[in-house]
C-alpha cells in the first residue's frame, strides 16, 4: 500500500521551507575563523544549547563548560549564543559580565551590547526560525578550528528528502511508525544531546510530547507501558525491543546528520497529523 508521505503534494514540498532549508543543510555550515570555543564557558538556551551539548558530547576533541541559565560569570573565557540576539537572559548576562568574550548571533540588541563592551561578534545568517539554524551553529561552534566533511553529510541526508520513497527513507519510516502515539526517546552514552534534539523537534514541529531517558533508566522501566521507542546510540549498541534504532558514531558529521534526521521525522509527523508547521519561534534562544 503506497505511503501518504509519497503522494505528489508531499513531493512538491521539497523545494519549499522547511524542507529546502534541510536539503541545503550541508551548504549552510559556516566557519567562525577566529572563535576559540575550547576551554571556554558557553552560555546558551534552546536550540543553541542543544547544538553545543551535541557537539561537546559527540566530538571528543571539544571541551567547554555549558551554562543553560546564562547566569554563571565564573571563568576567564565566555561565549554567549542567541540566534535572535534578544534573549533576555543573554542580554542581562552581557550587561554585567566582566572581562572579554565572544557573541554568536544574527544581531539584535546583543550585537549592540557586544560592540559596546568590546566583545568579539560572530554573525549568523537570518531568515529562518532558530530551531532550523543548527547547521550554522554547528559550523560556528565546531568549525572554528576544525574541518567538516560536508559531502558525507549531503550523501547521507539526501535519502531523507520528500522525493525519496518511504522504503528507502529512514525519516519517513520512523514518522509512520511513530504516528500520533506517545514516544519514549532512549539515549546511550554521549547521546543525550541528540535525544534532546528529537524531543524538542517533535514538540515544536509536530506538537508531539515525548519522554527522554538514558539506557540505564530504561533498564528499570516496564517496556509494555510505552507506545513507541526511538533508540539513539552508538553503531555497536544492541537494538532495544520494538524500537527504532538510530546508530550514530562520535563524529561531527553524524551529529549534524542526527539533527537533520530529527527535523525530517518531526516534519513528516506533522504532515501525517495534518498540522501546519509554524515558522515562528515559540522559545527565546
Amino acid at each position: 500500500m503506497p505511503s501518504v508521505l509519497d503522494e505528489e503534494y508531499v513531493l512538491e514540498m521539497e523545494e519549499s521551507p522547511p524542507f529546502s532549508w534541510l536539503k541545503q543543510a550541508h551548504e549552510r555550515i559556516i566557519n567562525c575563523d577566529t572563535l576559540k570555543i575550547n576551554g571556554s564557558k558557553v552560555h546558551a538556551q534552546g536550540n543553541a544549547f542543544t547544538t553545543a551539548l551535541i557537539t561537546r558530547e559527540m566530538v571528543r576533541s571539544m571541551y567547554f563548560e555549558l551554562d543553560e541559565a546564562i547566569s554563571d560569570p565564573r571563568g576567564e573565557k565566555h561565549v554567549v549564543i542567541s540566534y535572535s540576539g534578544n534573549n533576555p537572559a543573554a542580554l542581562r548576562f552581557l550587561e554585567h559580565a566582566e572581562g572579554k568574550g565572544s557573541v554568536i548571533s544574527t544581531g539584535g540588541n546583543l550585537k549592540r551590547l557586544a560592540r559596546n563592551r568590546g566583545w568579539e561578534f560572530f554573525s549568523l545568517p537570518k531568515g529562518m526560525p532558530a530551531r532550523f539554524a543548527f547547521p550554522e551553529l554547528f559550523g560556528c561552534i565546531f568549525g572554528a578550528s576544525n574541518s567538516i566533511d560536508t559531502d558525507s553529510i549531503r550523501k547521507k541526508s539526501e535519502s531523507l528528502t520528500p522525493t525519496t520513497p518511504t522504503e528507502l527513507n529512514e525519516g519517513k519510516r520512523i514518522a509512520i511508525g511513530i504516528g500520533k502515539g506517545s514516544t519514549l526517546i532512549v539515549y546511550g552514552e554521549r547521546r543525550e544531546g541528540i535525544a534532546r534534539r528529537f524531543q524538542e523537534d517533535l514538540l515544536q514541529n509536530a506538537s508531539l510530547p515525548t519522554y527522554r531517558m538514558s539506557e540505564v533508566q530504561y533498564s528499570f522501566l516496564n517496556p509494555t507501558d510505552i507506545s513507541h521507542i526511538i533508540h539513539i546510540s552508538s553503531p555497536t549498541s544492541t537494538k532495544l525491543r520494538d524500537s527504532f534504532l538510530i546508530p550514530l558514531s562520535d563524529t561531527i558529521e553524524d551529529a549534524i546528520y542526527g539533527s537533520i534526521l530529527s527535523a525530517y521525522v518531526s516534519i513528516y509527523i506533522s504532515i501525517l497529523k495534518k498540522l501546519e508547521i509554524l515558522l515562528l519561534d515559540r522559545y527565546n534562544e
